[in-house]
């Protein structure tokens, strides 16, 4: 196997684990969301708090090197639920 082609099936194998991370954790971004929301100001809608928590959750994904996925987790709702609470303020 010549050198680009190992690079792409290693960074082919990366985008699917972090793919099925994030397809796995979504749930989650979704009830932190409606969670967020319910204590939340008028005017931020729950699609947004949505985008701001999937976005977390793809750069916890990317970053996260961890084995552990009670690890992840806990990491990932930290992050996904501060992201969302930023943008609350933000507005």
């Amino acid at each position: 196997m010549k050198h680009d082609q190992q690079s792409f099936a290693v960074a082919t194998a990366y985008a699917g684990d972090v793919a099925d991370r994030v397809q796995r954790f979504l749930p989650m971004v979704r009830r932190l969301a409606w969670h967020v929301n319910g204590s939340g100001r008028p005017g931020i809608e729950v699609e947004d708090l949505m985008q701001a928590g999937l976005v977390a959750l793809t750069e916890c994904a990317q970053r996260h090197e961890g084995p552990n996925e009670d690890g992840f987790a806990a990491y990932a709702k930290l992050r996904v639920r501060g992201a969302m609470v930023d943008l609350v303020r933000r507005h």
